[in-house]
């Protein structure tokens, strides 16, 4: 019985290393590799400079203004920083585009049109997503986030 529980105990703690280690190498791989990938996801949409936004922040913070007409997906990133991306002046491509967050131990925030009905489908984990947007399910442009917030936040403004 002593050694099933040492066994146990071992295994727990021989665990938790990996996982930490997993999680830092998906998070890297999401900074580096996502612009090749998000570009490629609506084909017939022209992807023009400011059509597809991927960002990290690191102990760090990060300030964008998108203005593309065309605006179609977002991959922010920030682990104990801050981003912030303001969307007021952009449109959308077909009257949607997507955001994918990764908020830990930091913060993002995202000011959107007062015209922009925003989906939160964000998963806080000892840490919140809040929309302060004004846009009603009728508008004619749609948002949608989607992602994790642990230890972190996100919030929508308009």
């Amino acid at each position: 019985a002593l050694l099933g529980d040492v066994l146990d105990i071992f295994v727990v703690w021989a665990w938790w290393p990996i996982v930490l280690i997993a999680l830092g190498l998906v998070t890297i791989s999401r900074a580096f590799g996502s612009s090749k990938r998000l570009a490629t996801m609506m084909p017939g949409v022209p992807s023009g400079a400011d059509s597809v936004l991927s960002e990290f922040a690191f102990w760090s913070g990060v300030q964008r203004k998108v203005t593309s007409p065309a605006f179609r997906q977002a991959d922010l990133t920030a682990i104990m920083g801050g981003i912030e991306i303001d969307l007021r002046q952009a449109g959308t491509a077909g009257g949607e585009c997507v955001i994918d967050v990764f908020a830990m131990w930091g913060g993002i925030e995202i000011r959107v049109p007062p015209d922009w009905a925003v989906s939160n489908q964000i998963v806080p984990i000892m840490g919140g997503a809040e929309d302060k947007s004004t846009g009603t399910q009728a508008s004619t442009n749609r948002l949608i986030l989607r992602g994790v917030a642990i230890m972190g936040g996100v919030e929508i403004k308009t």
